[in-house]
Formats: structure tokens, sequence, C-alpha cells
């Protein structure tokens, strides 16, 4: 059922924007690349941002932080709202060697590239030192064995003594894989290997992806940025369940003059705020579909125009009442498209935002049908 009350900003109890997008590049060179990108808000999230902008975090995309880029953020404030999103200014910069630089990776930073998330940390939510130890010892979560917990509860994590490089130069296609495609993060790790060292040296200037091991159920952690023993890339969501292994990936910068050795990375931990109970509008009364509506819906579907891509052809109908007309989407681009199927296969290698396929989902155009009560989709 879609109902338009849906939004796919509250994952595991954390409220958090889907991934913003480049909207516009203001500039693009071997230094940096400047531009802008928008994240989607639900309404809670616009009063967070108006009433606790402090509260508000960015968190990098994680396959980006471990290609060694880091993504600045100025400090959230109301300023940043039109309508229903934010608007940013940020700056990406390559800050670990032996990744491929900006001169490759500023051909995907284009319109259209997700690069992260914001996320409310409800200070409700924040973890004394007594909570955390509770829950180490009733085994809800479990942080490395050298881990230590402050007097605030904020916690000091020591990581591996790995260093994470390229078994060997990727190439533009890959590289455009590892960001664009939904997988990216698991093609990034079947490139990327540990290298242990006896101890984890980090020059002045310098930063060094790693890991450390942890596992969280129904937790979150949130890496801190500044410490002077070890800072730590704007990735710094850590989320409950995705988080569990000994290969959590971590990427430090050395931001002081000296040489670092065996950095330190602080954190703080969250509960997964409760997830307060939905208004939902009941069924009782609600006309069923029967088997013979839905056999007569089936053959209107078959009886639609083909789709004008040579790949998609799953046309989806849209039912809001039995006594209303289902209303249908097709899929592939307004104009019939005159690829050849050859064609198609070479111009779908292409996954960057600039590929010349003009392929277009059915399901993207319910974004336009003006959905104001619960709908079936077949």
């Amino acid at each position: 059922m879609i109902t338009p009350e849906a939004t796919p900003q509250l994952f595991r109890g954390l409220l958090q924007t889907p991934d913003g997008l480049i909207t516009r590049v203001s500039e693009s060179n071997g230094r940096q690349i400047r531009f802008q990108a928008t994240f989607s808000l639900s309404d809670r999230l616009i009063e967070c941002i108006r009433h606790q902008p402090r509260d508000i975090i960015y968190s990098e995309r994680s396959r980006i932080a471990r290609l060694g880029v880091q993504i600045k953020c100025p400090p959230l404030t109301p300023d940043c709202l039109d309508g229903r999103t934010a608007v940013l200014d940020l700056t990406a910069t390559q800050v670990i060697a032996g990744y491929p630089g900006l001169d490759l990776l500023r051909d995907f930073f284009t319109a259209g590239l997700p690069v992260g998330r914001l996320v409310y940390c409800d200070a409700d939510a924040l973890m004394t030192s007594d909570q955390v130890l509770a829950a180490i010892e009733e085994s809800a979560l479990k942080l490395p064995a050298s881990a230590s917990i402050s007097s605030d509860g904020s916690i000091v994590i020591a990581p591996h003594r790995v260093v994470c490089e390229l078994k060997a130069p990727i190439g533009r296609e890959v590289l455009g894989r590892i960001l664009i495609k939904d997988n990216g993060r698991e093609i990034l790790g079947r490139h990327q290997v540990r290298r242990p060292v006896r101890a984890l040296k980090i020059p002045a200037g310098e930063g060094v992806i790693t890991t450390c091991s942890m596992y969280l159920n129904e937790h979150y952690v949130v890496l801190q940025s500044g410490f002077e023993l070890g800072g730590h890339l704007p990735a710094t969501i850590l989320d409950p369940i995705k988080t569990r292994g000994i290969r959590i990936y971590l990427e430090i910068v050395n931001r002081t003059a000296h040489l670092l050795v065996n950095p330190l990375i602080t954190a703080k931990i969250y509960r997964a705020p409760t997830i307060r109970p939905s208004r939902r509008r009941s069924d009782k009364g609600r006309p069923r579909y029967t088997f013979e509506e839905m056999q007569v819906l089936r053959a209107r579907l078959d009886a639609l125009r083909p789709a004008t891509c040579n790949f998609l052809d799953k046309p989806v109908g849209l039912l809001s009442k039995p006594t209303e007309e289902p209303r249908f989407f097709v899929n592939g681009p307004d104009a019939p498209c005159a690829a050849t199927m050859a064609e198609c296969v070479v111009a779908r290698r292409d996954f960057s935002v600039r590929s010349c396929c003009a392929h277009q989902y059915a399901t993207a155009r319910l974004r336009d049908a003006a959905i104001d009560e619960p709908s079936a989709l077949v």
C-alpha cells in the first residue's frame, strides 16, 4: 500500500533524510570540488532545523569516505531551508593518498550524485556511562575490548593496526559502479585489502583508512571528528544491524603538525528513539478486489501500448478506489527510443549521471501522480 504519510526518513527509529543529491557544481578541479546539494525533509526534520539546528549533523556517504574524500558541510541554520528541502553548499577534497584523485573523481561529482544524509541526534537519546556499561553487560551492545568509557558516556576506540589499500588501481568504469550502484560498497570491498602494520602511523596532514570491531543492535554510534588523537572524516553515523563485524571502516586524518601514532577515535552512543505509533486508517468496511477484478486489470495491463524502452516493459497500475478508473504508467522515455538493442547494451554500461541512456521507470512517475489517499500498486 502507498500512503501519503509514508516516509523513508525514519530508519530504525532514527530521524534522517534520504541521501542528498548534487544539484549544481560551482568549482571542479584537482584540488577541490565545490557544489550545492539538496536534502528532502519531513515535517519533523523541518521543525528540528528551525529550532534545534545544532542537533542536526551531516554524515558523508561511507563509500565516498572510503575513497579518501572528505566532504565539509557548514553548520546548519534555518536559512538553508527551501520549502521541504535543505540546500547546502559543500566542499570535497582528497585527504587520503593511494586512492583515485579528484582529477578522476570529479567526472562523477555531477548533478544527481548521492553524497550523504542529514541526521537528527536527539539529546534525550544520548547515553550516559552507566547506560553504556549496562548495555555492554547485557550484550545489547558490543564494543572493541580496548574501548574506554568516559564519565560523560562517550567512548574512545582504538582502531585495528591495519591499513586498508587498493589491491590495484581502479579505472573509471569500476569507480562509477562504486559511486552510483546500490551495491557500490560491496564492489569497493572487493578491491580494498587490509595490510597489517606494527604501528598505525599517520604523518602530519595525511590520513589513513583502517578498521575496528563493533556490533550494534539497537544503538547508534556517532563518531567525533575533532579529537586531537585522531580526527574522523564526516562519515560519522554507524547504524545498528548494518554495523556488525570485525571490519567496520574508519577514515582517520591527522590534523596536527606532528606524526600521529596509533590514533584513537571518540564517539557518542545514542539509543534508537522509540517510534511513535502512526495513525493509520482503518481497513474495516473498505472494499476488497476480487480475483476476477484483478484478472480484468491484468488484461488491461497486457493491452497497454509497448514501452518506449527496449529493456523495460513492466507497466504499473495505480488503484485508489474501486469506483475510479485505475491510472497506468509505462516504462521508458516520453518518446520512443531510437537506439538499437546493441546501442542500448553499450549505453547502459555507463553508470554515471551523464549516461546517454534515457531509461525511466514507471514507478518514478508516481512522484507526479498526486496520491492523496491510500492506494494499491499493481
